[in-house]
């Protein structure tokens, strides 16, 4: 069995490997370790848990866990179809208005999914004290005026998720936000003034954008220095640009899912301290040999692309735990090595590799 009690502490582990053992039951609390960027499963007999959940990225399994959470003291009080909305399969294409949040799932589900009859005006009020200005879910057209004005607390996170915002204007007077979340919003009819909004957020941590339309990747995101949450995912971007990646050393986690991608971006080993890309659900031909080039990429998913083959070398990639390739084109690899799971694939592609291949060097210190 895993023991909650123990892991719930390690509040930085990145990696967690539990393969190969006699595991039938996971925790849901384990879902709340939401610093994990490689959650790896396979090899359990986990039979109340469909197999697309158990090679599902890191994000989605925490995401599920979470969802089986029990919270009996505000289920009563749950509009309909709430329960669905969170016990929702992930082996499923993710609904338009799925915007749920690692970061902050708490925060998000009990002070902006239902605030108690309290107002925007409220939420603002309270903003001053917590530092969180949760407006999730308000049929919001515009930032309320007064967000961030008075405050005892600086503002750090910012979460307008699920709104009708076309832009994000009065955002850039918030220059301590660390955190913000304007998923399943349009704002694709920002156009370039999205850039203008946001470059003066320089520290940033963590931004989410995931279905709002962006028919382009916002080249802004080179002036936010501090990111190291990217989420971009289920919008209609066909290109990857050159000359972002090399501006954010930091970024950890990039999730550029369900959108129309067709290659990613040939300078992609900027992203030194990546540790999960996922790529997946796109219209990927092929992957940049400056991939390979990438010492802390621990998780890396390609699921649902056009990729035809793959380059053995992956295997080299010193902290790759993770490879999700399934749904792919993929004549020259048996389907029962996919199935078998990470595992296995890697093993197939250290085979495949010419004699005389150097094996994969550790992890570096700075990627533990």
């Amino acid at each position: 069995e895993v023991d909650e009690v123990e892991l719930l502490p390690l509040v930085r582990l990145k990696t967690l490997d539990l393969r190969n053992n006699e595991l039938s039951r996971l925790p849901p609390r384990l879902g709340l370790m939401t610093s994990l960027s490689a959650l790896l499963l396979e090899g359990n007999p986990l039979k109340a848990v469909r197999r697309a959940i158990v090679t599902a990225p890191a994000r989605e399994i925490l995401e599920y866990l979470r969802s089986r959470i029990e919270e009996p003291s505000s289920s009563a009080q749950q509009p309909a179809g709430s329960q669905q909305h969170r016990n929702a399969p992930l082996g499923a294409p993710p609904s338009s208005r799925d915007s749920s949040s690692s970061h902050d799932t708490h925060d998000a589900r009990g002070g902006c999914g239902g605030f108690g009859g309290q107002d925007v005006a409220s939420a603002v009020r309270l903003s001053s004290t917590t530092g969180k200005l949760l407006l999730r879910s308000r049929n919001l057209r515009e930032l309320p005026p007064d967000a961030g004005r008075v405050a005892d607390v600086p503002l750090h996170t910012l979460d307008l998720a699920d709104n009708l915002l076309e832009s994000l204007a009065g955002c850039g007077r918030l220059g301590g936000v660390t955190h913000l979340d304007a998923s399943n919003n349009q704002l694709a009819a920002a156009g370039d003034a999205l850039g203008r909004d946001l470059a003066p957020l320089r520290a940033l941590a963590s931004l989410k954008m995931r279905h709002n339309f962006l028919p382009r990747f916002p080249r802004f995101v080179a002036s936010l220095n501090a990111l190291t949450e990217l989420d971009l995912s289920q919008n209609r971007i066909a290109d990857f640009p050159v000359g972002v990646c090399g501006a954010l050393p930091r970024l950890h986690t990039l999730l550029v899912c369900y959108n129309r991608l067709e290659s990613l971006a040939p300078d992609v080993d900027g992203l030194r301290s990546l540790t999960h890309l996922d790529a997946s659900n796109n219209q990927l031909v092929s992957l940049p040999d400056s991939l390979l080039s990438l010492p802390c990429l621990a998780s890396l998913s390609v699921e649902n692309n056009a990729l035809a083959t793959l380059d053995p070398r992956l295997a080299l990639l010193p902290a790759l735990r993770a490879l999700l390739v399934d749904g792919n084109p993929l004549k020259t690899i048996r389907r029962a090595v996919i199935a078998g799971g990470s595992d296995s694939l890697l093993a197939f592609l250290r085979n495949r590799l010419p004699e005389g291949a150097a094996p994969p060097p550790p992890p570096a210190a700075s990627c533990l």
